[in-house]
């Protein structure tokens, strides 16, 4: 694993399991800057790439899409990616609909950009990603 996750997993600080919803979204985010795109999406750009990743075991949209009002799914997660510790991980641009959501810019060793980056040399590592877009392991 990449120092920064084994770092902030040593610290107490939230790092998402491997292969769930929040692992996904961060690496997708990952991928847009990486692909020269801007790094923002909207809630349903996000679920949808997401979902096609393959990176995340459980669905994007729950077993039972649309079944229930209440129901777990992986966008039920992103409140731990925004708030994911002292430094949020990704953050809202634009509070109109539909909102965009990037990754967090800081000096700060775990924004979300070196945060989703380091997830993703991780995935790579695991062979859960294999996009043409593998980070350097700098974290």
């Amino acid at each position: 694993k990449p120092q920064l996750l084994i770092d902030m997993k040593l610290r107490g600080d939230w790092v998402p399991r491997d292969r769930t919803g929040a692992f996904a979204m961060l690496i997708v985010l990952d991928r847009e800057l990486r692909n020269g795109h801007s790094g923002r999406m909207t809630k349903d750009e996000l679920m949808d790439a997401a979902e096609r990743s393959g990176l995340s075991e459980e669905s994007m949209y729950g077993s039972n899409h649309g079944a229930t009002p209440f129901q777990y799914d992986g966008w039920s997660q992103m409140t731990k990616v925004v708030r994911g510790g002292d430094v949020p991980k990704v953050i809202r641009v634009q509070k109109s609909s539909p909102a965009l959501f990037k990754l967090s810019r800081s000096d700060a060793s775990e924004c979300g950009v070196k945060f989703a980056a380091a997830l993703h040399y991780y995935a790579h590592q695991r062979s859960y990603c294999k996009c043409e877009h593998c980070p350097p392991n700098l974290y």
